[in-house]
C-alpha cells in the first residue's frame, strides 16, 4: 500500500514538473521582438536622445546668458569639483558633465 502510494505521488510530482517547464520553454520561444516592437524601441531611443540634446542645449544657453564673471566663476567652481571629486556621481541635479566646451 505505502509503495503504491509513493508510485502515485512520484508521477504526480513528475507530470507537474514536466508540465511547468513545458510552459516556461513555449514563452522562450517568443522571445524574438517583432517589427512594431522593434520600431517602437527605435522611437524610444531617438526620443531619449532627443531629450538629452535639448537639455544640453538649455545647460549651455543658460551658460552663455551669464556675464563673463560669472561664466568664470561657475567654470572655475566645476574644475574644482572635477580635482577633488573624479569620480564620484553628484546626484540628479548636480550630475557631471563630460562636455563643458560651451564657449
Amino acid at each position: 500500500m505505502r509503495s503504491i502510494l509513493k508510485i502515485i505521488i512520484l508521477f504526480i510530482l513528475a507530470f507537474a514538473i514536466s508540465h511547468s517547464v513545458s510552459a516556461q520553454e513555449s514563452n522562450s520561444k517568443r522571445s524574438k521582438p517583432t517589427k512594431a516592437q522593434r520600431k517602437a524601441e527605435k522611437a524610444k531611443v531617438r526620443q531619449e536622445k532627443k531629450a538629452r540634446k535639448a537639455e544640453l542645449k538649455g545647460k549651455k544657453r543658460h551658460f552663455m546668458l551669464q556675464d563673463k564673471k560669472t561664466r568664470k566663476r561657475m567654470k572655475k567652481h566645476r574644475k574644482k569639483v572635477d580635482k577633488h571629486y573624479p569620480g564620484k556621481p553628484l546626484g540628479d541635479f548636480w550630475q557631471k558633465e563630460k562636455n563643458y566646451n560651451f564657449v
